[in-house]
């Protein structure tokens, strides 16, 4: 019987696409076709085939190989035909983002916005406050930090909720404590227990020097000035008390509005007029009246019986 190599009649069909030709039986006809070369895959009967490289699992020139896989990233061949090369993509693997084509992609997360171990959206949100990643690149991680929210001041980096803290005496907020104290009269100042954001209306208006008055959270107090106790230019200091003979004093009316109304008032057994504003005069008839240096009975009770002057 006659044999027949088609491919020295049809070969050029295939050789003209840098294919090769194989005729598996020589005795049949219109077998021959046509093969895609190594890396590329494909063949055709009696004609040139098409030919595909998947450059994401081939080992070529163009072929991505371990690039992206070495990367930690997913590779993709769009277009798997032999004529369109070096068209492959690395893509980031989520939660991280980013792609690149022939190369490994350059990867970024927002560790505010993704879900991972080291983000830091969950911690935010679950604590009221903001977050913030100042570096989205994926060799930059646990540097999103968590900001209070506005009255509250503070921030904390690393997927930790900040310490927030209000001085209520400071901020402008619905318990703060704003001019109450500066705008009483007397003025006052303004202290805050605790800055801690969950400790609200804990501030307190103190009296300021030398004004006194009880202390209440979140109130302002009633301030007086007793000049009688208290040091001041106004202030009877020791003009009662340091008096010959010493004296008492007592101001009628501790307010900062109602000075230099403090009285000297005598001490029995010394009598006399009050004064307001200054020492009393007070006198002592040691002769008549009852003290540790008065005469008492010494005159009259002496032998012969005396007189006593004062």
């Amino acid at each position: 019987s006659c044999t027949w190599n088609e491919c020295d009649t049809h070969g050029q069909t295939c050789t003209d696409e840098k294919q090769d030709c194989n005729d598996p039986d020589p005795k049949i006809e219109g077998d021959w076709s046509c093969t895609c070369r190594s890396p590329a895959t494909g063949d055709a009967l009696r004609a040139a085939a098409t030919c595909k490289i998947e450059e994401c699992t081939y080992s070529c020139a163009s072929c991505a190989e371990t690039t992206c896989t070495g990367a930690s990233q997913t590779c993709d061949d769009p277009n798997e035909a032999s004529d369109s090369l070096s068209d492959w993509t690395c893509t980031c693997v989520s939660p991280k983002t980013g792609w690149n084509t022939a190369a490994a992609a350059t990867c970024n997360i927002d560790e505010c916005t993704a879900t991972c171990l080291t983000c830091a959206n969950a911690t935010c949100s679950g604590a009221g406050q903001t977050c913030r990643d100042p570096n989205h690149s994926d060799s930059a991680l646990n540097d999103g930090s968590c900001s209070c929210a506005t009255p509250a001041t503070g921030s904390a980096v690393a997927a930790v909720a900040a310490p927030c803290i209000i001085d209520e005496c400071t901020y402008a907020c619905p318990t703060c404590a704003g001019t109450n104290c500066s705008d009483a009269t007397p003025a006052q100042d303004c202290f805050d227990n605790d800055v801690d954001a969950e400790m609200l209306s804990n501030w307190e208006c103190r009296c300021r020097d030398p004004t006194t008055g009880s202390v209440m959270l979140g109130a302002v107090p009633s301030c007086g000035l007793d000049e009688c106790t208290a040091i001041c230019p106004t202030c009877a200091g020791v003009k009662c008390t340091g008096a010959t003979p010493p004296q008492t004093c007592n101001d009628p009316n501790p307010d900062e509005d109602n000075l230099s109304d403090w009285v000297c008032l005598c001490v029995s057994p010394a009598r006399g007029t009050d004064a307001v504003g200054a020492a009393a005069h007070c006198i002592i008839d040691e002769c008549t009246d009852s003290c540790p240096s008065c005469a008492g009975d010494a005159c009259s009770g002496a032998s012969p019986v005396q007189g006593c002057l004062d």
